[in-house]
C-alpha cells in the first residue's frame, strides 16, 4: 500500500483539488486523509457544497484515546458516489498495459466474460483480445480468487515463456537442436525419448537489488519530470489501455442481462 503526502505553504491553492483529482482518478480503491492542522475542510465545503457534515480527525484522536478507534473510523469515512471500480480498471488493466507494449499491432477485435460477485461492479473478468497481426491474447483478472497469483505466458514457435510477475521469476523453455533427430528415432524405432531431452529450459531470476515495483514507477516518473524526457510509460500507453479497458467492460456488458461500469 502506498501513502502518498501532498502539503503546501498556508493559504496556497490546488492541493487539495489535485488531492481530490488523485482519489477520484486512482485505478485501485483509494482513501483520501484531509488533514488541514487549522481545522478547516475544503472537501466538505467545496466538493460537496455542505450538504455532509463530519466531526473531524479530533473524533479519531478521542477514540483512539479510549480504545475504540476500530469503531469511529468506519463512520468517519465517506464514500464518494459513483467510484466504485471494476476488476478492469482495477486488476486488469495493468496486463492490457504490458499486453499492448508486448504486440505492437492494432486490436482488432474483443470478447470478454464477466460477473460481480462481491461488488456492484466486475469483480472477476476473462477477455480475448485479438489483435491484427495474428496475435490473440487471453487475460483474467480477480479479485475473489483464494490465492493471489499474476502469471504471464507466451506461446510462440518452439518457444514457451513463463513468467511469475509476484514472485519476479520465469522460465523459458526452447525446443532443443536435436529434437527432431530425436523425435525421428521415437518413429523408427521403440526407443524411448525422455522428455527432457526434446526441449532446453533457461531460468529467469530476478535482479540482485530488487525493487518495489510502485516506488520504480514513481522513481521514473519523478526523474522524467526533472530531465524533462519521455517518461517509460506516457501518456499514449495509459490511453491506449484505457481505451482496451473500455471496449472489454463494453463487450461484457453486450451479453444478455448485463450491466456493468
Amino acid at each position: 500500500m502506498a501513502v502518498i503526502a501532498l502539503a503546501s505553504a498556508s493559504g496556497s491553492p490546488g492541493v487539495t483539488t489535485t488531492a481530490l483529482g488523485m482519489a477520484l482518478l486512482w485505478a485501485r480503491p483509494a482513501l483520501l486523509v484531509e488533514a488541514d492542522p487549522t481545522g478547516g475542510s475544503a472537501l466538505l465545503a467545496g466538493y460537496w457544497r455542505g450538504q455532509r457534515d463530519q466531526a473531524g480527525l479530533l473524533e479519531l484522536v478521542m477514540a483512539e484515546r479510549h480504545g475504540v478507534l476500530a469503531d469511529a473510523l468506519p463512520r468517519m469515512v465517506l464514500t464518494v458516489d459513483g467510484t466504485d471500480v471494476s476488476v478492469v480498471l482495477d486488476l486488469m488493466i495493468h496486463d492490457i498495459d504490458l499486453i499492448l507494449d508486448f504486440v505492437n499491432s492494432p486490436l482488432s477485435a474483443v470478447r470478454a466474460n464477466g460477473a460481480g460477485i462481491l461488488t456492484p461492479t466486475l469483480d472477476i473478468a476473462n477477455a480475448r483480445l485479438e489483435f491484427a497481426c495474428g496475435t490473440v491474447a487471453n487475460v483474467t483478472s480477480s479479485r475473489v480468487s483464494l490465492k493471489q497469483e499474476r502469471r504471464l505466458r507466451f506461446f510462440q514457435k518452439d518457444t514457451y515463456i513463463s513468467l511469475d510477475l509476484i514472485a519476479k521469476r520465469g522460465s523459458v523453455v526452447q525446443r532443443s537442436e536435436a529434437a527432431e533427430n530425436l523425435l525421428r528415432q521415437m518413429l523408427r524405432s521403440d526407443e524411448a525419448v525422455k522428455p527432457e531431452e526434446l526441449v532446453e529450459t533457461q531460468s529467469l531470476e530476478p535482479a540482485p537489488e530488487d525493487k518495489d515495483a510502485l516506488a520504480l514507477e514513481l522513481e521514473a516518473w519523478v526523474d522524467a519530470v526533472l530531465s524533462n524526457t519521455k517518461p517509460v510509460v506516457d501518456g499514449q500507453a495509459g490511453l491506449r489501455a484505457m481505451r482496451a479497458a473500455a471496449r472489454i467492460t463494453d463487450a461484457i456488458n453486450q451479453k444478455p442481462n448485463t450491466k456493468y461500469g
